[in-house]
């Protein structure tokens, strides 16, 4: 359900900011949207090796019994990211606000 969320979220982000009709000229963002694709696949790298890190000897993912079993190590052991991802989750929202934001 919280991944189903997200994923309307980053829809509704994408269609925000695809441009319409009435935008024409040159983008004033443009820079600030080159530097993203350089600083997304640095992100990403990072999340393979913190990944590739925590995975079990086996070499396969972790096994979760049950969703009351995720919840409660979601809650307990890993509460700060996830606290932490729903920041990051506020914040994309907000730009994406402010991005799609008419001037006046």
């Amino acid at each position: 359900m919280y991944a189903g969320a997200i994923m309307v979220l980053f829809v509704f982000a994408i269609m925000v900011l695809i441009p319409g009709k009435e935008e024409t000229g040159e983008d004033p963002r443009r820079p600030y949207r080159l530097l993203g694709l350089p600083v997304g696949a640095a992100l990403f790298l990072e999340l393979i090796v913190i990944v590739s890190r925590h995975l079990p000897a086996s070499g396969g993912p972790p096994v979760a019994g049950s969703a009351d079993t995720i919840g409660r190590i979601l809650f307990t052991q890993y509460l700060f990211p996830f606290e932490l991802t729903s920041v990051l989750l506020l914040a994309a929202m907000v730009g994406v606000l402010l991005l799609a934001r008419r001037r006046a």
